[in-house]
This record gives C-alpha cells, structure tokens and sequence, in this order.
C-alpha cells in the first residue's frame, strides 16, 4: 500500500504520511528489514525526489 501511495502521491505532506506508516512498520514482526527494504527500493526509484530522501533517511 505504501509504495502505491507513493506512486500516485507527491509533496512534503505526502512524504511525511509516507514516513509515518514506515515508522508504524517498525512495530511489526520483521517491520525493520520491511522498511529498510522499502526505503533502499524508494532511493532508487524515487531517487530525483530530495524532500522524500530526507524524510526516509533514518531507514
């Protein structure tokens, strides 16, 4: 769902709801290697988007 969102969504606010369901992720089992899979698969595809690297960093 996360990375349908953002597909179709862009902007700081955007990012920021981004950021937090990777966060929520982090409380599941397996949550922290899901979201660190996630974020290294956003760095590449979404790689020209600074304001979305800035919020993922801590991933």
């Amino acid at each position: 769902m996360v990375k349908d969102y953002a597909t179709r969504n862009m902007g700081a606010k955007h990012y920021s709801r981004i950021r937090q369901a990777m966060e929520a992720m982090l409380k599941l089992n397996n949550g922290k290697a899901a979201a660190h899979q996630l974020a290294e698969r956003f760095r590449d595809v979404y790689r020209r988007r600074p304001s979305l690297m800035a919020e993922i960093s801590k991933f």
